[in-house]
């Protein structure tokens, strides 16, 4: 979820696919950051238009790379939903928490285990 009253610069709305790149690195950073292993990122190819999917695998892995000195494989793909299983409990999970704060639906957000959140801006 994202509040974007919080986003001042009025770039990142000319082109939404320029802050969904932004704000999911903000979210994989620290993940990259303090892993061992390679990792595999399976994103709804849904979510964004088909001619940036690629922008977003390539900015992530030259910041990743280049930026945050990661040492393993990232491998990011886009999926359909409807083939991953995966994905689809991703996508609940995401439905349960917008739930929560825009509808202040409880029942299952109450069930979840958030480890790590982030607030934007920070």
């Amino acid at each position: 979820m994202v509040d974007k009253t919080k986003i001042e610069n009025p770039q990142f709305f000319k082109d939404k696919n320029l802050l969904y790149n932004y704000l999911f690195q903000l979210l994989i950073k620290p993940v990259l950051k303090e892993t061992f292993e390679d990792v595999e990122i399976l994103l709804d190819n849904h979510s964004t238009k088909v001619k940036s999917t690629n922008s977003l695998c390539d900015y992530i892995k030259i910041k990743a790379f280049a930026e945050w000195n990661v040492q393993v494989n990232v491998d990011i793909r886009y999926v359909d939903s409807k083939e991953s299983k995966i994905v689809q409990i991703a996508d609940l999970i995401a439905n349960v928490i917008y739930g929560h704060y825009v509808y202040k639906k409880d029942h299952l957000y109450n069930m979840l285990k958030i480890e790590r959140f982030l607030t934007f801006p920070k």
